[in-house]
């Protein structure tokens, strides 16, 4: 049994790997390149072609059943590259020959061991032979039979049983979308083949002949399968190294901060492939993925960059509302303007509530209350009967039915200079001149 050439092209190999791994019903084409017989029957009965091909394996750990339906039980699993012999197909399944790591199950009842050890003799006719694997312990599906005096190859025990070599006549499936047609083999070349090496962009090397020397012709060799001549236009090879190229950027922008990510170009790119129909189901898989994920992220950056956004704007409006409090600040100061929280002639009170003792703050014209003031502060009962201005923390009191202020600085100012060089949140109505209104309730005077 020849191998693949230790070093293959990513566009050679792309280009015949890739090419008959399309998951679509039209992926049946390559097959019946190869003439393998389809049958009806059951996975154990399907006929072996005359034609048999050699198939690489064209996703990552593609699982290898036991038989031909996705609820047989799996028995191994293959990297992508790894040559399969085909001798069949059924319901897009394929017969293959046990891959290198394959084995299967006879009861040790019927074995009779002999040499070492390592191999044994059938001790009667139609003994069973069971698919096994190192993905499954289970050993329910029949691959064939053997009878008294054949010898048998042991390679372990499993309770009752002995794994085995697989016998000629032992077979195990894998479907069709995840194996690429390689070339043709004799119905006599059934050795289970090697692993691929790996594929390297180094200078194509191609198949020769069976049992020959590797050579680099410049034409295909006649005993490698081609595409059928009405394979699509599509370049397969361009589009696995478009893939190639996307996952590279993919991989680097994680390291980029989310703001800097150029999302939507590569989503475009992803987008571009699967618009193309020029991957094979595994990368298709993978670039619909990519895509989902992209769309999340590019939404994400979105919202950072609006949120972003209005942190600056708020910071902008916030540093204009200092800046201009800061000039008002200095104008008043140039200007020598006294700003109080109230104004009014300081008076006592009848009233008295809460823990400090409470003023009033009159209109010098009427008399009436202004508003409360509230302070414990020994000199503010020498200052009863002048017109002041008081600075501190307003609060409405309902009992009172008026403002009060919790007196933290107090001091006489001239009424005259009220509206001129002296302002205040509340200042008494007969100062404020006609029209004004001065929002204070009236109350009779203590």
């Amino acid at each position: 049994m020849s191998r693949l050439p230790h070093k293959i092209t990513l566009q050679f190999a792309r280009r015949f790997l890739l090419a008959a791994s399309l998951a679509t019903s039209a992926s049946l084409v390559p097959l019946a390149h190869f003439a393998v017989a389809q049958d009806a029957t059951t996975g154990a009965d399907v006929e072996n072609a005359k034609n048999r091909y050699l198939g690489a394996i064209s996703g990552n750990q593609a699982t290898v059943r036991s038989g031909p339906t996705d609820t047989d039980y799996p028995t191994i699993r293959l990297d992508k590259g790894a040559e399969v012999v085909v001798v069949g197909i059924k319901n897009g399944w394929l017969k293959i020959v046990p891959p290198a790591g394959s084995f299967s199950y006879v009861t040790k009842l019927y074995i009779n061991k002999h040499g070492d050890g390592t191999t044994g003799t059938v001790a009667k006719d139609g003994l069973p032979v069971f698919a096994g694997g190192t993905q499954s312990e289970m050993k329910a599906t029949k691959q064939c039979t053997l009878n008294h005096g054949e010898e048998v190859t042991i390679l372990g025990e499993a309770e009752e049983y002995y794994r085995i070599k697989p016998p000629a006549d032992a077979y195990v499936w894998i479907h069709q979308n995840l194996v690429a047609p390689v070339k043709q083999l004799s119905v006599a070349n059934t050795t289970p083949p090697p692993a691929v090496p790996e594929i390297t962009h180094k200078d194509p090397v191609l198949p020769g002949p069976i049992g020959s020397a590797t050579t680099k012709p410049s034409t295909l060799p006649s005993d490698v399968a081609t595409i059928p001549q009405t394979q699509p236009s599509v370049d397969f090879a361009a589009a696995a190294i478009e893939f190639d190229k996307a996952e590279d950027a993919f991989k680097a922008v994680e390291s980029v901060k989310l703001e800097e990510q150029n999302v939507s170009e590569l989503q475009s790119a992803y987008e571009k492939l699967i618009a193309a129909d020029a991957l094979p189901a595994s990368m298709r898989r993978v670039a619909e993925a990519r895509v989902s994920a992209l769309k999340v992220r590019e939404a994400s950056k979105v919202q950072l960059l609006a949120s972003r956004k209005t942190e600056e704007e708020t910071s902008a409006r916030l540093l204009a509302i200092r800046a201009e409090r800061t000039e008002l600040e200095e104008r008043v100061k140039e200007l020598g303007v006294q700003i109080f929280t109230a104004v009014g002639t300081l008076q006592t009170s009848s009233l008295q509530t809460g823990n400090q003792i409470l003023y009033r703050l009159t209109d010098p014209a009427s008399g009436r209350t202004v508003c409360y003031a509230r302070s414990n502060e020994n000199k503010i009962a020498n200052m009863i009967g002048q017109f002041v201005g008081v600075r501190g923390a307003i609060a409405a009191d309902p009992q009172l039915s008026l403002k009060v202020v919790t007196i933290t600085e107090i001091q006489g100012v001239e009424q005259a200079k009220v509206n001129k060089t002296v302002s205040a949140q509340i200042i008494p109505p007969s100062l404020l001149g006609k029209g004004t209104d001065q929002a204070t309730s009236e109350l009779p005077t203590p």
